[in-house]
């Protein structure tokens, strides 16, 4: 009889955490690429939207992305393609490119910086960095 509660209760357990760490795709919230309902819905509302602003859908391009300077001092590499700039409001956290990757590599840490970068979906991108 103790060795069925035993049996019983390991694969209760067993159960309890497949089912706890199984999750699916709506629970989520990730958009499968055969489920195009969510996407079509999503591409209507933005053109009624437009429609009703009468403009035309902003395009993502680059040559439209607003550059911004700012001053610092460097606080070194975080990763293979993030810097952090101490700033007058406090440590901020960079991506740069392949591009800069030699002119950060040359920087010395608490060096004095000046430097352009760009907004992009919530990140801050370096577009040029210099040792002032």
């Amino acid at each position: 009889m103790k060795e069925w509660k035993k049996i019983i209760g390991v694969m209760l357990l067993a159960i309890a955490l497949i089912t706890g760490c199984g999750t699916t795709t709506e629970e989520t919230g990730d958009q499968t690429s055969g489920d195009s309902t969510e996407q079509t819905t999503n591409e209507d509302s933005t053109e009624q939207n437009n429609e009703d602003t009468n403009e035309e859908p902003a395009e993502e391009d680059d040559a439209t992305t607003e550059q911004k300077t700012g001053e610092g001092t460097y606080n070194g590499q975080a990763d293979g393609h993030t810097i952090e700039i101490m700033m007058e409001d406090g440590p901020q956290a960079f991506q740069f490119g392949e591009e800069l990757k030699e002119k950060v590599e040359s920087l010395e840490v608490d060096s004095k910086v000046s430097f352009t970068y760009e907004e992009k979906d919530g990140a801050l991108y370096l577009t040029d960095i210099q040792k002032k």
